[in-house]
């Protein structure tokens, strides 16, 4: 590890891996001299080595999880404490999914809480925005239905409250992904991500500026993540479906600027026709409020919204003529 060549530094590293993983697995209490290794070269000179220690640290304390006791919270405080400090953004961003390997281990709750870290005081983009990632594939695989909640309370309290507005889309797009995973084995968790998206994202100015000035929106919206948690959970036990569509509608058709209650009538169109054959009542709720906001809307361009979103969901139902 004092070598002048990093490439050799680099395989000491990797040696130091080896015996460290295979000295933990075999409860060796010699596996944190190893450790102890790796964290020599976690400050070493080059970058290429310290990235690679945060590599090998991650997978030392995948195999010494339950295995050696000790040896994975070292693994996970040199990742957390040293790594995620690192003056390197690429380190940091290794070091951040070295991290999130770590919350399927043994100390799960300081994971969490250095990914909420990342996300809040790292200065570089990239570093925050995997953070954001890392804490939505942590809530979405992990048994814990606790840490699942930290994870979601992270996402809201903080990436959706971010200073730039590619953290908070990024964030509430993480959430609605997290609800339709978590929502078969915990129906509660999935309501808390929609709870966060009404709090934080709804209302979001930067989401509100990509509708109004956009001539077609193409890219995701706090209401079309709405509409994909609607159709990603409809079908399934509880009424998560039925309360999104009622939170699109009540706050989306609400809005004062009818840019955005067109973009709602043509999301309650989308999932309308997607609720065709799987969940009628929620289709046909979806009609009703959209024949009801076209009956009250004074805005031309929102009643034309509604009759084209009435129409596509409408002529799905419809029989063919060899049907008929």
């Amino acid at each position: 590890l004092a070598h002048r060549d990093p490439a050799l530094r680099r395989n000491a590293t990797l040696a130091l891996g080896r015996w460290a993983a295979a000295l933990a697995e075999s409860h060796d209490e010699r596996a944190g001299d190893f450790v102890g290794g790796i964290e020599v070269a976690l400050a070493d000179r080059a970058p290429s080595v310290r990235e690679l220690a945060v590599e090998v640290l991650a997978q030392v304390s995948a195999r010494a999880y339950r295995a050696a006791e000790g040896v994975a919270e070292r693994c996970v405080v040199a990742l957390s404490e040293r790594a995620l400090k690192d003056r390197e953004i690429v380190v940091r961003s290794r070091a951040v999914g070295g991290v999130a390997t770590e919350a399927g281990g043994e100390l799960p709750a300081r994971c969490v809480a250095a990914l909420t870290r990342a996300i809040v005081s790292d200065k570089a983009l990239d570093v925050r925005r995997t953070a954001v990632r890392m804490l939505g594939t942590v809530a979405s695989s992990h048994a814990d239905a606790d840490i699942v909640s930290s994870c979601i309370t992270a996402l809201g309290e903080r990436a959706l409250s971010d200073r730039t507005f590619s953290i908070r889309a990024l964030g509430a797009e993480v959430l609605g992904t997290v609800a339709i995973s978590v929502y078969g084995s915990h129906p509660n968790l999935a309501a808390q991500c929609i709870a966060a998206l009404s709090e934080h994202a709804l209302d979001d100015v930067g989401y509100i500026s990509r509708i109004v000035h956009s001539q077609r929106v193409t890219s995701k919206t706090a209401f079309s993540i709405l509409g994909d948690v609607t159709m990603g959970t409809m079908g399934g036990p509880g009424s998560l479906a039925g309360n999104c569509v009622s939170l699109l509608a009540r706050r989306g058709f609400a809005h004062s600027d009818a840019i955005v209650r067109a973009h709602t009538a043509e999301i309650l169109g989308r999932v309308a026709v997607s609720a065709h054959g799987v969940a009628k009542e929620l289709a046909a709720r979806c009609l009703d409020m959209l024949t009801a906001q076209a009956q009250e809307e004074k805005s031309r361009l929102v009643r034309e919204a509604c009759a084209e979103a009435l129409r596509s969901a409408r002529a799905i139902g419809e029989p063919s003529k060899e049907e008929a």
